[in-house]
């Protein structure tokens, strides 16, 4: 490959990847995933409770937006959506997937409010994504202080 990749695998798909198990995955997800990003020279966004992103030069991120309601079926079509959208804007390709994993879990959150975790669909996401955009722009420390619990850029 001549161009970035980005792999968005949940714990079941990396086990696949990886030829392992889950719970070998979730023991240390970031080192699992450090060794993966390495292997596959790809950026990749380690889905679940506090998603994680590996970039090829071993270094993690913790995203600390989103919720359990996000694990259903397209949502995994939305955030790649929004990250393909953060990069189409502008954004060096780390910081686009940052973003776009940021954005996502954000709008996840804005649907959990809206009608709840339990049965929230991808199209719930993807429904409240303009004003998690409107909400990021105009409010970022905020939004990032109430994420984070302490102002830090992405």
């Amino acid at each position: 490959r001549t161009a970035p990749t980005i792999l968005t695998p949940h714990p079941g798909e990396m086990a696949r990847l990886l030829n392992t198990s889950i719970a070998e995955i979730d023991a240390d997800r970031v080192s699992v995933l450090e060794a993966a990003c390495r292997k596959f020279k790809s950026i990749i966004v380690l889905k679940g409770a506090h998603t994680q992103i590996g970039l090829p030069d071993g270094r993690v991120f913790i995203n600390l937006s989103g919720n359990a309601g996000m694990a259903t079926a397209g949502s995994g079509d939305v955030l790649t959506g929004v990250i393909s959208a953060a990069y189409c804007a502008g954004q060096k390709i780390e910081d686009a997937v940052r973003t776009g994993v940021f954005l996502h879990g954000f709008a996840g959150d804005l649907a959990a409010q809206k009608v709840g975790k339990d049965g929230m669909l991808a199209g719930d996401m993807l429904n409240c994504l303009p004003a998690a955009v409107r909400r990021y722009r105009s409010d970022y420390d905020e939004i990032v202080k109430d994420s984070y619990g302490k102002i830090t850029r992405i």
